[in-house]
């Protein structure tokens, strides 16, 4: 019968140091996700991208996903918002009290100033958000980058990022590619480029955006139409607009009247008021400007957006290219869309020649606040 000797003590210890290295090694490894098994493709994936997409965005796998455990925050935010129920609630009671402290008096003896130092305040915090495109003016606040791939990860739906108006600046577009690769599709739309020059990962549109659609020109929906062309299914996860003061007769009316339509998650806007007394129009910059003498349109439009369900969760004032006197401001706004009822905004739009539906100004129901 064989006797199984005693290890000595010496080759034990190297034995056992051995055997805690090659855990080390392995434990290592499963905590580093591959980015192509979080991008969930590596057709169109460098070494360059990469590096940008990791100095750009944390680690995505250490995020939360199960919705089971986050099941009231996934409802109320369409999918996209992951808490724990406390958690979600404690962000919700700051969200409904932010969101009705618009305090406007009387816009005829404001300045524009005036207006967003103390109106339209973010109701909302995203836990991870993140500016994304260049420094200074094109860059945008975007809420928790990293749920985008996680979103799409077992989906066969498209992802569909749009950028309206680009003055043949692809910044911000090279930074949506830089962060998520070819897992979203980039659609840029204007109309009043001579020779644009885009990167040859985005689909740039020689068209622009209006209320109704014209020569050169389109409404939001039929833009989205343009962008969903090459899909069956398919979500605008991201919607960049800054088009110097055509957001107005573009969007209100539209987020007013249009239940029907599938409005993208995210709205990075730059919001302007450009005095047509005091606005430099003979300044380069601004000669495709539409002037507006109040503050009437601007309160419209995010009251609008509030009432469509958006929330604020970043504001940026453009001082680089604002602020040259207190009638002249240009404001960067980033909402997320939520599935609740977001408190009314004081009447100031009676005296709006828009249509609005009597719950505009009252809230009707208290869709999921419970």
């Amino acid at each position: 019968m064989a006797v199984a000797m005693p290890i000595p003590a010496r080759p034990r210890l190297l034995i056992f140091l051995a055997a805690a290295l090659l855990c080390s090694v392995a434990f290592w490894r499963l905590q580093q996700p591959s980015l192509c098994a979080v991008l969930a493709t590596c057709s169109h994936s460098t070494v360059q991208s990469q590096q940008k997409l990791r100095s750009h965005l944390p680690s995505w796998s250490s995020y939360p996903t199960n919705t089971v455990t986050c099941r009231q925050s996934s409802l109320d935010s369409y999918g996209y918002i992951c808490d724990s129920n406390e958690a979600w609630q404690l962000r919700k009671t700051t969200l409904k009290h932010q969101a009705a402290t618009v305090v406007l008096t009387s816009a005829a003896s404001q300045s524009c100033a005036a207006y967003f130092q103390i109106n339209f305040e973010p109701s909302l915090s995203c836990s991870s958000e993140q500016r994304l495109g260049p420094a200074g003016d094109g860059g945008k606040w975007v809420c928790d980058p990293h749920r985008i791939p996680q979103l799409y990860a077992n989906r066969s739906e498209a992802c569909i990022i749009m950028s309206i108006g680009s003055n043949n600046d692809f910044g911000f577009e090279e930074s949506m590619h830089a962060a998520f690769g070819s897992l979203c599709d980039i659609h840029t739309f204007d109309h009043t480029v001579e020779n644009p020059n885009p990167p040859n990962y985005v689909t740039y549109h020689d068209v622009g955006i209006a209320q109704e659609d014209g020569v050169k020109v389109r409404s939001l929906p039929a833009l989205m139409g343009l962008a969903m062309m090459n899909h069956s299914l398919g979500y605008v996860e991201v919607l960049k607009i800054d088009v110097e003061g055509h957001e107005f007769e573009s969007l209100t009316q539209l987020l007013i009247e249009d239940d029907k339509l599938d409005w993208p998650r995210q709205v990075l806007i730059e919001i302007h008021n450009f005095d047509v007394e005091v606005g430099p129009w003979d300044d380069p910059y601004y000669k495709q400007a539409r002037p507006t003498d109040n503050l009437r349109e601007i309160h419209q439009l995010l009251a609008a957006f509030q009432y469509r369900g958006y929330a604020v969760f970043h504001k940026e004032a453009n001082i680089q290219f604002s602020f040259r006197s207190s009638q002249y401001c240009a404001i960067e706004f980033s909402l997320l869309r939520l599935n609740l009822t977001l408190p009314p905004v004081p009447d100031l739009l009676t005296v709006s020649p828009v249509t609005y539906p009597s719950n505009l100004m009252a809230t009707t129901s208290d869709r999921g606040w419970g």
